[in-house]
């Protein structure tokens, strides 16, 4: 039977693209340390320098005319040349790309897939779809989109260079079935599939254009002394956009950053305000909530010899208290608390078993107890029965990156709800370099990790042969149940989605506790009703106010 999953990136290392999005690199990326600032995801470099700092911030370039300046819309770049929107792993052009070009599918704010230039889909096995494109869609020059333009762009994307390679690496082949008809094979069932279509739909000679045209509200004017961006007059959707015009203002600095936020010549940034690194931005500006795919976790070494049993993975997960982990350290607004390795916000998250598998000290107590758990030596620490005449305390050590100070709260908080229940848990807060070769080595009990998931939310990624495998847990009838899921028909997939996470928490491979949330921040009464998405800023752009 062939495993139901796409595969994954490998963990990141320090390498800042870590914490891109799925407009960069829409794959499952581990980020470890939370370290990562404005300079480190401004560049292509996997090993930029050290933040430049000027002291006396470059004023940004302003267009020679037009409107006031509190009038105009700017948001920041990072010039070029070209732009290459499945290549360019600069965060900031990733996110304008998005009012350029168009994928055929977009993501909502529960993370499931809306059509955008596909018109309809099917499939009869979750492996093979065939995708019909809209009939009234034409690229910025004029041509109209064909099925082979998909082909090329999507065939593109799983290419070695593409920022979107790893996550589409579980596509076998995709060709143009007819003039508007596209089909997409895969190595395995993904019922998922269609939230992973979200790259770029380029036309085919892309590669001629220093500037490809793309299908999107906007048309990018890079070349002349005031870069910008155009409302399109031929967009397919004719919607109004109350934004004509949006400069680019060239940054390449955290202090350009600032003080382009600040003067009003940037009117919109985003910000993780619990990284490592957040920037703190000064004026008047309004903030804009958003929910992430970004994971934090608890997880286990299932080689070690009291770890290997489920009964107590389990046991333990009831003593995290997931609701006062995102109040005190999270401010109850950056963070929302998670039972499943899924965004609560998704339909796919099962409230009933989110539920029923929750902080619980009560059963936690009876678990134990099932487990025949003693403190025979009364020093305050349970032993776990090794055989008949053997006993073994629980004593472990907890590893966690020391550079986000809120990360590092979180796990000492877990440890000293275990240690109140008779487990001994030391933390171990670790320089990132040294975490990341505990974790590659193997070298923990626990650990406290976060990481950005797909939007497919495979959870097979956490398992022995995943990318997030560090815990090398393993189980037939566990992998068995998510291919069974993953090829269930639309009638059965409830049931045997529900048949696989009851399984899933049984076994705690790990411990699921929070989802962050980010911020777009606004220049106070430039816009009424954005609606920002984690894939997408500018999601409902044509609405703003």
């Amino acid at each position: 039977m062939k495993k139901c999953r796409l595969p994954w990136v490998a963990p990141a290392t320090h390498n800042p693209s870590s914490s891109f999005l799925w407009a960069l690199l829409p794959a499952l990326l581990l980020s470890l340390s939370g370290c990562q600032g404005l300079s480190d995801w401004l560049l292509d470099d996997p090993d930029p320098a050290t933040p430049t700092v000027s002291p006396t911030p470059l004023q940004p370039p302003q267009p020679p005319s037009g409107p006031p300046r509190n009038d105009l819309f700017g948001i920041p770049w990072l010039p070029g040349n070209t732009v290459r929107p499945l290549t360019d792993r600069n965060r900031f052009n990733a996110r304008w790309h998005r009012l350029v070009y168009e994928g055929l599918f977009a993501l909502d704010a529960a993370f499931e897939p809306t059509p955008v230039l596909c018109a309809s889909y099917e499939t009869q096995d979750n492996r093979v779809y065939l995708f019909r494109l809209r009939d009234d869609v034409r690229f910025h020059d004029g041509t109209a989109l064909t099925a082979a333009d998909v082909a090329v762009s999507l065939t593109a994307a799983c290419g070695r260079d593409s920022i979107y390679a790893a996550a589409l690496s579980g596509v076998v082949s995709v060709r143009a079935a007819a003039p508007l008809t596209v089909e997409v094979t895969l190595a395995a069932p993904n019922p998922r599939l269609p939230a992973l279509l979200t790259a770029p739909i380029l036309p085919q000679n892309a590669k001629d254009f220093a500037v490809p045209p793309g299908t999107g509200p906007y048309v990018p004017q890079i070349d002349d002394d005031h870069p910008h961006l155009l409302a399109s007059a031929d967009w397919w959707r004719r919607e109004t956009r109350s934004i004509s015009r949006i400069e680019l203002i060239p940054i390449e600095t955290s202090d350009q950053l600032i003080y382009a936020f600040g003067t009003r010549a940037v009117s919109l940034v985003e910000q993780n305000p619990t990284d490592t690194t957040a920037i703190h931005y000064g004026g008047d500006y309004e903030t804009w909530e958003f929910d992430t795919p970004i994971l934090q976790y608890l997880g286990f070494n299932t080689k070690h010899a009291l770890l290997q049993d489920p009964a107590l993975r389990y046991a333990l997960s009831l003593a995290v208290d997931r609701e006062t982990i995102c109040r005190e350290f999270y401010s109850g607004r950056w963070a929302i608390p998670a039972v499943l390795p899924l965004p609560p916000a998704s339909p796919l998250y099962n409230e009933t078993l989110a539920g029923q598998n929750d902080y619980d000290p009560e059963r936690l107590s009876e678990l134990f107890a099932d487990l025949s758990l003693e403190d025979s030596d009364e020093d305050g620490v349970l032993e776990y029965p090794i055989s008949r005449y053997r006993r073994q305390p629980l004593a472990f050590t907890l590893i966690v990156s020391a550079e986000n100070a809120e990360r590092t709260a979180a796990a000492r908080h877990i440890a000293q709800a275990l240690g109140d229940v008779g487990v001994a848990v030391e933390v171990s807060a670790l320089p990132f370099n040294a975490f990341l070769t505990a974790m590659e080595e193997g070298a923990f009990d626990l650990y406290y990790a976060e990481a950005t998931l797909t939007p497919d939310f495979n959870p097979l990624v956490f398992g022995a042969d995943g990318a997030l495998g560090h815990g090398v847990y393993r189980d037939a009838e566990t992998l068995a149940l998510w291919e069974a899921a993953c090829a269930a028909a639309p009638g059965g997939a409830f049931a045997a989605r529900e048949a696989f996470w009851r399984r899933w928490l049984a076994e705690a491979p790990i411990v699921p506790v929070l989802f962050k949330r980010q911020a777009l921040l606004t220049q106070r009464g430039l816009v009424t009703n954005p609606a920002p998405l984690f894939d997408n800023l500018f999601a409902n752009l044509p609405a703003w106010q």
